[in-house]
């Protein structure tokens, strides 16, 4: 027996399409996860001061994850206010993260590490663009998507880590 498919909390939603980008292994992999987080129809972007298009803001987040080897990604706190509008449902969530990254690169035989701390505070809502699939389908089907965005971010070089 199936079970019916059950959306997890918006908070929660947020935490893992975060965790997803930073944990992407391919390009691919990233440009999947990073269109399953913000709408290709977003409205505001806001990173550290300075409005960006979507696709400034995505080659900024993966210039955060270059050449990875691996990424740990630790929400210290998360908000949620929910909004009901006459039109259609949001969310705002602010998370504020830290992802310690580990990178391919090499420097006398130590991987070397960065940590990104951010703060980001979303409004998320259900994207029309999205095809919803013909039934039957069993459960909800997930069109969240991240219309506006403000984030703060701090990238920190750390030291290298020996192999062993």
């Amino acid at each position: 027996m199936t079970s019916d498919i059950v959306l997890p909390p918006t908070p929660t939603w947020a935490q893992e399409r975060i965790t997803a980008i930073y944990q992407a292994k391919s390009g691919d992999d990233f440009t999947n996860a990073f269109d399953a987080f913000v709408s290709k129809n977003v409205q505001s972007i806001v990173f550290n001061g300075q409005t960006l298009t979507r696709d400034q803001y995505k080659s900024q987040i993966s210039g955060e994850k270059f050449l990875e080897t691996s990424a740990t990604v630790t929400f210290s706190g998360t908000v949620d206010s929910p909004v009901s509008g006459a039109s259609s449902p949001q969310d705002f969530v602010g998370l504020s993260f830290k992802a310690s990254v580990v990178e391919s690169i090499r420097v006398h035989d130590a991987a070397q590490e960065h940590t990104v701390q951010s703060t980001i505070i979303i409004e998320v809502q259900s994207d029309p663009s999205i095809p919803v699939p013909k039934p039957p389908i069993r459960g909800d089907v997930d069109t969240r998507r991240v219309f506006k965005l403000t984030q703060v971010l701090v990238d920190q070089p750390g030291a290298g880590t020996s192999s062993s």
